[in-house]
């Protein structure tokens, strides 16, 4: 009896999240539904299926030094029902080539899967946990921080090992959200 709840209790988990799928916005971009598919592609990639909303802007006005960002925000939106899906913002440098904003792109999903999976929490403006591990900076886009680390180092390969697949059918990527 103890193995058929645990059975149903897995099957259960596993079916939520295979069901599970990003909804992604994007703004200020010309082509929205290629982007679209390339997050799904790489989220896909990156093993996120959690129920989560994406925010996508492409803007000429960044902060210095920065092509892109991600900022997780506190609240959490309805899906499909009873539900609850995380936010996350990310902001894209528009001057950017189209190819500079890929790889860009595919940094800032991976910042998400650090976010989603629990590996990286900021705890304040000074105070990042990481892998369980606390870092307390002022500068959290630093190259030698472990979380830029790892995406610096996944980045490109997201990009190339997805470069040949099929595009992604976005199932709900352009449902308005609730």
């Amino acid at each position: 009896m103890k193995f058929i709840i645990i059975l149903s209790v897995l099957l259960l988990s596993c079916s939520q999240k295979i069901n599970a799928q990003p909804i992604v916005k994007v703004w200020a971009n010309e082509d929205s539904t290629a982007v679209v598919n390339m997050v799904l592609k790489y989220l896909d990639h990156l093993d996120v299926h959690e129920h989560i909303y994406i925010h996508i802007s492409f803007s000429k006005l960044m902060p210095k030094k920065l092509e892109g960002f991600t900022i997780k925000q506190t609240a959490l939106l309805s899906f499909q029902g009873d539900k609850k899906g995380k936010v996350f913002r990310v902001k894209i440098d528009a001057q950017l080539n189209p190819l500079r904003q890929k790889y860009v792109l595919a940094h800032e999903m991976i910042h998400i899967k650090q976010y989603v999976k629990g590996e990286l929490q900021l705890l304040s403006a000074k105070k990042v946990l990481w892998k369980r591990k606390l870092y307390r900076q002022s500068d959290f886009n630093r190259r030698n921080n472990p979380w830029e680390q790892e995406a610096y180092r996944l980045d490109r390969t997201v990009v190339e090992i997805l470069k040949g697949q099929p595009e992604v059918v976005p199932l709900t990527a352009l449902q308005d959200f609730q």
